[in-house]
């Protein structure tokens, strides 16, 4: 608080505290409440802020895709739309595992897990295209140690790791130090991690005609892919729609599994009957 100075001639007085002997403060001394009346119609002043701040109606947001030139996807872009192409940004996941969306054309149906699995795997494919991934240190490195047959096999695979972001050092006697992990990987058992994807490429059931950068990509994405069963934030569900209609080859999955199920309105015209 900023008090003035007080002047050097002025007396200094003891304050002085005056009491009302008649007050009692049991009396109820209470007076009627005034009354008020209301115009019937806001004055005109009022009437503007009120048109000022009056909600408008919130419009579609929409979002563009790239559109690929075959399948699906040039149905969507046939002239006749004003903006061919043109998505609705907002999903909806049903049973935690689909996602539904919409075109002006027609209605998608995403499954959760093979659209996450071609995301990745195409994310994958252009990181081992180009230099070394940056990735996250771990405040503590992990350890893990494999058999002669295994250790040699990881070798085999490592400069692969090492461009999706991973950093492991061999400390001799099939034994690796885990120094850095790629930043998208969430997992708190890196050791558990590796040796799963390792068993993965050693699967028999791989297809051969796949390098081995496409192999372990699709390994990758494979087990970081969002599951079904899984709850999806909003964020979530609008990124995942954007990336997978992003991807090259966004219908199917690394598997050839499909990825979406498209429904034009013509069709539920003629499901309903309508």
């Amino acid at each position: 608080m900023n008090f003035p100075p007080i002047p050097e001639n002025q007396p200094i007085r003891q304050p002085v505290i005056t009491i009302n002997p008649d007050y009692n403060p049991f009396e109820k001394k209470t007076q009627p409440q005034t009354s008020f009346s209301f115009p019937q119609k806001p004055a005109a002043s009022f009437q503007g802020w009120r048109e000022l701040y009056q909600t408008q109606p919130p419009s579609a947001e929409i979002i563009e895709f790239p559109v690929t030139k075959s399948g699906v996807f040039s149905e969507f872009s046939e002239s006749g739309s004003d903006e061919p192409g043109a998505f609705m940004k907002k999903g909806v996941q049903v049973q935690n595992s689909f996602v539904v969306t919409n075109t002006k054309s027609g209605i998608i149906v995403i499954d959760q897990q093979h659209a996450h699995e071609r995301v990745l795997y195409e994310r994958y494919l252009e990181e081992n295209r180009t230099d070394v991934t940056a990735g996250q240190h771990q405040l503590i490195p992990q350890t893990f140690s494999l058999s002669p047959d295994d250790a040699q096999f990881f070798n085999e695979w490592k400069s692969y790791f090492h461009k999706l972001g991973f950093e492991i050092d061999d400390f001799g006697k099939g034994t690796f130090v885990i120094h850095t992990i790629p930043m998208n990987l969430e997992t708190t058992d890196i050791k558990l991690f590796i040796e799963s994807v390792l068993e993965s490429l050693k699967s028999p059931a791989q297809e051969h005609k796949m390098d081995q950068s496409q192999l372990l990509a699709k390994t990758m994405a494979k087990k970081l892919s969002i599951k079904r069963g899984k709850k999806l934030f909003q964020e979530e569900i609008d990124a995942l729609i954007e990336n997978l209609f992003a991807c090259k080859v966004p219908e199917v999955s690394p598997e050839g599994k499909p990825t979406m199920l498209v429904l034009s309105y013509d069709e539920l015209n003629t499901k309903f009957k309508i």
